[in-house]
C-alpha cells in the first residue's frame, strides 16, 4: 500500500511533532505504537484528568491533532491506551470491557517532564533551521522579502511534496507540475539545503543535522503511516528472504546510475539494506527493453536528451559510439548489480480452467486514469505496467512460497495495485502488490535503524537536487524561444542559439538563469544562457589553458636557463680535465716514488732475512753449546753422586761387617775361655747369646739394604748438586 503523512502539516506545531518522532525511535523494537506512546500521555496531561476519570478516546485523537498535529485514527489511540494499561513498568490505565464496550480509566497521571524537554529541543531546532532558511532565502532575494511564518510555510511545502507528492514520469524524474511561484521557492530551499551540505563537508558552521531530523522525521511519518493504515504487524520481521521486489525501468536507471550521482548514491544504499535483509532485486526482461529504447532516443534524438534522465551521458561527455557499447552490455550490467532478469510471466492456462483470473478491463480503465502516459494504450510504458501489476496478482494468488513485490516511483501506479490486491481480494503480506521507493527506503530505514544508515541525507540531498532541476513546463517555454533564435536571419544570433540548444551545459544554466520561475523566461535569457554556457565552458578549459601557459613559460625558462647551466657544465668539464692532468701527473710522480721505496724495501727485507738467518744460526749453535754442557756438568754430577753414594755404601758395610765379626770373635774367645774353664761348650753359647743377639741381627740388616740406602744418597746426592751447580743455572738463565 501507498505511504503517507500522518501529520496535518497546516498545523504550528506539525514540524516540531516530525522532529520529536526521530527521539522516539525505539532502537531495539520498532513498534509504531510506542513512537506515538509519549503524545498520548502528554495529552491526557494536557487534558488535565485526574485519578478515577474515565478517557474519552474522541478526545484524546481530536486534542492530539489539534495539539501535535497527529492525525490518529481511534483505533490506533485505543491500542496505545491499551499498551498503557498494560505497560509492565507500571500501568497508569485501568482497562474493562462491559456491555461491547471498552472503558479506560486512569490509575497515574503519567510524567511527562522528559516530554516536554524534547519538545522544547525541538523546538529550538525547528526555529533554527527557519531562520537560517529565511536569512538565505531574504539574503538572495532585492525585492521579495518573507518572515519566520512565510518561511516555515515554503519550508514545509519542500519537504511534502518532495517526500510525497512527486510525480515521475517515465522520461523524466523531476517534471514536478507544480505552481510556478512555488517552483521558484521550492528552488530556494533546495539550493539552501545544498549550501548547509557543503558548509558541513567543509567542516564550517551549519545546521544540516539539523536539516536531517526533519527528514529522518518524515521517514517515521511514512513509516508509521503504512503501519496504521496496512494489515501487517507494528514489528514487521526484518527478514526478506522470500521477498522479490521487481524493479521498473525508472528504478534501474538509478540502479545503473545514469542520472545525477546523488540519486545513484541513495539507490545504491537502498539496495545495499535490501540485500543485507536477504532480499532478492529482479525486473521484467521487457522493462530493460524498455530501458534499452530510452538509451537509443538519446543517442538518435539529440533534441529530446535535455528531457531524458540520463545526466550521467551528458555529464561524462560520453561519444554516441561509447553509449551504443554500453547499452549492449546492459544485460551484464544489471547482472553485476545483483538484478535478476525475468522472463515475461506465462499463466500455464489458468484462465481457461476457471481456477484463476482478475477483471482486465477494471485494471486496465483504473491505469489509464490514474496514471497519465502518453499513447495511452498503445504506449509501452502502459502495455508494461499493466503486464507487471497483472503477473504481481498472479503470483500473489499462485506462488505460496515467495512474496513478488513491484517497485516503482509512480505512486498513483502503487495506488492502483492497492485498488487491485483489495478489488480482487488477493493475499494480504506485510507488503502489498506494489511499494513505491521512497515507501520501501522509509521502511527498510525503520528496520535497520540501529545500523545507521545513510538514508535520510541521501534523500534530503536527492530531493534538493530534483527542485533545481528545471520542470517540463519551464524546459518546453526555454526550449521555444531558443528554437525562435534558431530561426533568425542574423548568423551569428543563430550560431549561438544551436550551439546553446545543443550544449551539455544547457539544462544547469536553465537552472541557474531561471530558478523554476517562469517570469525569468523572456528573450533575452539566451543571451543569459549563452554567458552561463561560456562561463562554465571557460571553467573547464581554465585547468588545460592555464597548464598550457604554464608549459610554455616553463619551456622558454627551461631553455634559458639550459644555456646558461650547459655553459656552466662546459666550464666544470674543463676545469675538471685540467684538475684530472694534474692529478695524473701527481700520480706519475707518486707511483715512481712508490717503486723506489718498494726497491728499498725489498732490500731491507733480503738484508734483514739474511740477519735472521745468521742470527737464527748462532742461536742454534748457541743452545747446541749449551746443551753440549750441561750434559757434561750432568754426568760429572752423575759421575760424583755415584761414587760418594758408592763409597758411603762400603763403609756401611764394612761397619757393618765389623760388627758380625766382632761378636763373632768375642764370642768364640768367650766360649773357648768357658771351655777352657770346664765349661760345656752350649752353655757357652747359650751365655753369650746376648752378645750375638746384641752385636750381629742389626749390622746384618743394615749391611742387607746397604744398596738401598746407596740408591737413596745418589738420587738426594744428585738433586741437591744438580740444584747447586752454577753451569746449570746460567744454561738455564741463557736458554729463557
Amino acid at each position: 500500500m501507498r505511504g503517507g503523512l500522518i501529520l496535518d502539516m497546516e498545523n504550528k506545531n506539525a514540524l516540531i511533532t516530525n522532529a520529536m518522532l526521530t527521539v522516539y525511535i525505539d532502537e531495539k523494537n520498532m513498534d509504531y505504537t510506542k513512537m506515538l506512546m509519549p503524545f498520548i500521555e502528554a495529552t491526557i496531561y494536557d487534558l488535565k484528568y485526574s485519578v478515577g476519570d474515565n478517557l474519552s478516546v474522541n478526545t484524546i485523537k481530536e486534542k492530539t491533532n489539534s495539539e501535535y498535529g497527529l492525525d490518529l485514527k481511534d483505533k490506533v489511540v485505543e491500542k496505545i491506551l491499551y499498551k498503557l494499561y498494560k505497560d509492565k513498568n507500571g500501568a497508569i490505565l485501568k482497562y474493562t470491557y462491559r456491555n461491547k464496550s471498552k472503558l479506560y480509566t486512569l490509575l497515574k497521571v503519567p510524567d511527562v517532564k522528559k516530554f516536554k524537554q524534547v519538545k522544547s529541543n525541538m523546538t529550538d531546532v525547528v526555529k533554527s533551521v527557519i531562520l537560517e532558511f529565511v536569512t538565505y532565502y531574504n539574503n538572495e532575494h532585492i525585492v521579495k522579502k518573507i518572515d519566520y511564518n512565510k518561511g516555515q510555510i515554503i519550508f514545509v511545502d519542500f519537504l511534502n511534496k518532495y517526500n510525497f507528492e512527486i510525480y515521475n514520469d517515465i522520461n523524466a524524474t523531476n517534471n514536478i507540475m507544480i505552481n510556478e511561484h512555488v517552483a521558484s521557492d521550492m528552488y530556494y530551499v533546495a539550493k539552501f539545503i545544498i549550501e548547509e551540505h557543503n558548509k558541513k563537508h567543509n567542516h564550517q558552521e551549519n545546521c544540516y543535522n539539523k536539516l536531517l531530523m526533519l527528514q529522518e522525521g518524515y521517514f517515521a511519518q511514512n513509516a508509521i503511516y503504512y503501519f496504521m493504515n496496512g494489515e501487517i504487524e507494528a514489528t514487521p520481521s526484518r527478514k526478506l528472504s522470500n521477498v522479490y521486489f521487481v524493479l521498473d525501468t525508472r528504478i534501474l536507471i538509478d540502479v545503473l546510475g545514469l542520472n545525477y550521482a546523488v540519486d545513484a548514491d541513495s539507490m545504491a544504499e537502498l539496495l545495499e539494506l535490501i540485500k543485507r535483509n536477504d532480499g532478492h532485486l529482479c525486473t521484467y526482461e521487457y522493462y530493460m527493453n524498455e530501458l534499452k529504447g530510452i538509451i537509443d532516443k538519446y543517442v538518435l534524438d539529440y533534441d529530446s536528451r535535455i528531457y531524458l534522465d540520463l545526466a550521467k551521458f551528458r555529464d561524462s561527455k560520453m561519444s554516441d559510439t561509447q553509449i551504443r557499447v554500453y547499452n549492449l552490455s546492459l544485460k551484464d550490467k544489471l547482472e553485476d548489480k545483483e538484478v535478476t532478469i525475468l522472463s515475461p510471466q506465462e499463466y500455464d492456462n489458468m484462465v481457461s480452467s476457471q481456477n484463476w483470473h482478475i477483471d482486465y478491463a477494471a485494471l486496465e480503465d483504473d491505469i489509464l486514469k490514474s496514471v497519465e502516459y502518453q499513447n495511452k494504450r498503445e504506449d509501452i510504458g502502459f502495455i508494461n505496467d499493466f503486464e507487471t501489476l497483472h503477473a504481481m496478482s498472479y503470483l500473489r494468488t499462485t506462488n505460496k512460497k515467495n512474496i513478488y513485490v513491484f517497485v516503482s516511483s509512480n505512486f498513483d501506479l502503487v495506488k492502483v495495485a492497492d485498488r487491485l490486491l483489495n478489488r480482487e481480494k488477493l493475499k494480504h503480506t506485510d507488503f502489498g502488490l506494489a511499494i513505491s521507493d521512497i515507501d520501501l527506503t522509509t521502511l527498510l530505514w525503520l528496520y535497520n535503524h540501529n545500523d545507521k544508515p545513510n538514508l535520510p541525507s541521501l534523500t534530503l540531498l536527492e530531493n534538493a537536487y530534483a527542485a533545481i532541476v528545471p520542470d517540463k513546463r519551464i524546459l518546453n517555454k526555454v526550449i521555444n524561444v531558443i528554437n525562435e533564435k534558431v530561426q533568425s536571419n542574423d548568423k551569428t544570433v543563430k550560431e549561438m542559439a544551436l550551439t546553446l540548444r545543443y550544449s551539455e551545459y544547457l539544462l544547469s544554466g536553465i537552472s541557474e538563469v531561471v530558478k523554476n520561475d517562469t517570469n525569468n523566461v523572456s528573450p533575452d535569457i539566451v543571451d543569459n544562457l549563452s554567458n552561463h554556457v561560456k562561463n562554465e565552458i571557460r571553467k573547464e578549459l581554465a585547468p588545460q589553458i592555464r597548464k598550457k601557459i604554464i608549459d610554455e613559460e616553463y619551456e622558454s625558462i627551461h631553455e634559458e636557463q639550459s644555456q646558461k647551466v650547459i655553459s656552466e657544465i662546459n666550464g666544470e668539464i674543463d676545469s675538471l680535465r685540467k684538475e684530472l692532468e694534474e692529478k695524473n701527473k701527481e700520480n706519475v710522480y707518486q707511483k715512481q716514488e712508490l717503486d723506489k721505496r718498494e726497491q728499498q724495501l725489498l732490500k731491507r727485507d733480503s738484508d734483514m732475512s739474511q740477519k735472521v738467518d745468521r742470527v737464527t744460526e748462532e742461536r742454534n749453535n748457541y743452545f747446541s753449546e749449551i746443551e753440549r754442557l750441561r750434559k757434561i756438568e750432568h754426568d760429572k754430577i752423575n759421575s760424583k753422586a755415584f761414587y760418594i753414594s758408592n763409597g758411603f755404601m762400603w763403609i756401611v758395610r764394612i761397619i757393618s761387617f765389623m760388627f758380625i765379626m766382632y761378636a763373632i770373635l768375642t764370642t768364640g774367645y768367650n766360649c773357648f775361655q768357658s771351655f777352657m774353664s770346664g765349661e760345656k761348650i752350649i752353655d757357652s753359647l747359650i751365655n753369650n747369646i746376648g752378645t750375638i743377639i746384641t752385636y750381629i741381627p742389626l749390622p746384618s740388616i743394615i749391611f742387607g739394604f746397604s744398596r738401598k740406602v746407596q740408591k737413596i744418597v745418589y738420587d738426594r746426592l744428585q738433586h741437591f748438586l744438580l740444584r747447586k751447580s752454577e753451569v746449570l743455572n746460567q744454561s738455564n738463565k741463557d736458554t729463557q
